[in-house]
């Protein structure tokens, strides 16, 4: 009869689990519990089945048990087909991998792989985060990214580069797997500032000290934090908290001076008092800080641009190691000597992280191949060479596979296939 409701199958029974009916609202759900990383026991939490309930009366959800080991497993052995095949049709990928320990200290190791897709767009993929128990030694470590290779059909012969840090474990791993290595821009980068401000600690370290007690002393005093918002207001400066430094997190050294420095004038209204006055930095602690400033604050923004996934960035590494050492990071005479100093020790460490050959070939050839640089940084004629020498070498493996494709259908006429784009058609 018109306008009678149909009752809704019941889409928890086995019956329509037969047909291959997926019910939408199991799909979404164990998509959520994916993709926003909550405990399984979110589902069975009542404010949640409450708010499902609003959407649906008659739906009735399965336990955290069932997405634990039924759903999310699913779900990801049907990612991770996906992607195989992706990585499969690919000619040619490199890799990115860290060690790593989460917040209560339990060691991990990631896995990211890059790559073209047939439609020429430049994809990255996490494939795993796996545990590490074993001692992070360098045989342990060889043996894992072999497994992860392994486990993902992932062919070592097309691997272009594996990027890392510059821990010596790490380094002797893929080095016993004989694969190409370059060192990740972003941690030399941070070692160059580690390094240069250890060589002028005996000139910074009352000021840098003083700079974490003041973050400190903010960060633990609500009373604190709600006069330095009040102080702000009312001198008018941008209402920003203060940033504390970590060690492992690249920038923070230069985040935290700067924004020191910003607040100064509220900081000495809040700390106007006989029991914090020896916290006011005096004029030298603000000359100090305004030196490291303007040594780290110029490099500051190099660690983001040569960080992205979604373009390439190798072949920018020589072009701006270039500009850092010869311009930006180069010493003027408005630097003040402690400015000097810092800016000179980063350009050595930066350049030494760079000098040993097969890393120079790497970045020169990835350099050429980049139409942006037309070869303005490439100096000898030997990379064009070896670059040619290759390029003819792909076209000449291209040539003789049609031939035998030719041969073996006996001369019948063979329509040709869509020629994949390469480096050398695009310049």
């Amino acid at each position: 009869m018109a306008g009678t409701l149909v009752p809704k199958p019941n889409v928890t029974s086995p019956v329509w689990e037969h047909f291959g009916f997926q019910p939408n609202e199991k799909v979404a759900v164990t998509q959520y519990l994916v993709e926003e990383m909550v405990p399984f026991n979110t589902v069975e939490k009542p404010a949640f089945k409450s708010m499902l309930q609003k959407f649906d009366k008659q739906y009735e959800l399965p336990g955290k048990t069932y997405f634990s080991e039924t759903a999310v497993p699913k779900m990801y052995n049907t990612v991770k087909t996906s992607i195989k095949m992706e990585l499969m049709n690919a000619d040619y990928f490199s890799a990115t991998t860290d060690m790593w320990s989460s917040v209560n200290m339990i060691p991990y190791m990631s896995l990211t792989v890059h790559y073209l897709s047939m439609e020429w767009t430049l994809k990255s993929r996490c494939l795993e985060t796996v545990f590490m128990p074993e001692n992070h030694a360098s045989d342990n470590i060889s043996d894992a990214l072999r497994h992860a290779f392994e486990e993902w059909s992932l062919d070592e012969k097309k691997l272009a580069c594996i990027t890392t840090d510059n821990g010596a474990n790490i380094v002797a791993a893929v080095k016993k797997l004989n694969w190409p290595w370059l060192n990740c821009f972003g941690h030399n980068l941070h070692l160059a500032v580690t390094n240069a401000m250890a060589s002028v600690k005996d000139r910074t370290a009352r000021a840098m000290g003083l700079c974490h007690t003041l973050v400190s002393t903010f960060s633990q005093s609500w009373l604190k934090r709600r006069d330095l918002a009040k102080a702000q207001a009312e001198l008018q400066i941008p209402q920003h908290s203060l940033i504390l430094d970590c060690a492992t997190r690249w920038g923070t050294k230069q985040k935290m001076v700067d924004r020191v420095l910003e607040q100064i004038p509220a900081i000495r209204r809040v700390l106007d008092d006989r029991q914090h006055h020896h916290l006011n930095p005096s004029w030298q602690d603000i000359a100090v800080l305004e030196s490291v400033n303007a040594a780290l604050k110029p490099a500051a923004e190099f660690t983001d641009l040569l960080s992205g996934e979604s373009y390439v960035t190798v072949s920018s590494v020589k072009p701006f190691l270039k500009l850092l050492t010869e311009d930006v990071l180069k010493p003027s005479n408005e630097d003040t000597t402690l400015t000097s100093d810092i800016k000179h020790k980063m350009c050595s460490v930066l350049q030494g992280k760079y000098e040993p050959a097969a890393l120079q070939e790497l970045l020169e050839k990835a350099c050429f191949l980049d139409p942006r640089y037309r070869g303005d940084y490439i100096n000898d004629t030997e990379t064009k060479s070896k670059l040619i020498e290759e390029m003819v070498g792909v076209e000449d493996e291209g040539s003789a596979a049609s031939a035998s494709v030719v041969g073996d259908e006996e001369q019948a006429v063979v329509p040709h296939a869509a020629k994949k784009k390469t480096l050398g058609d695009l310049l």
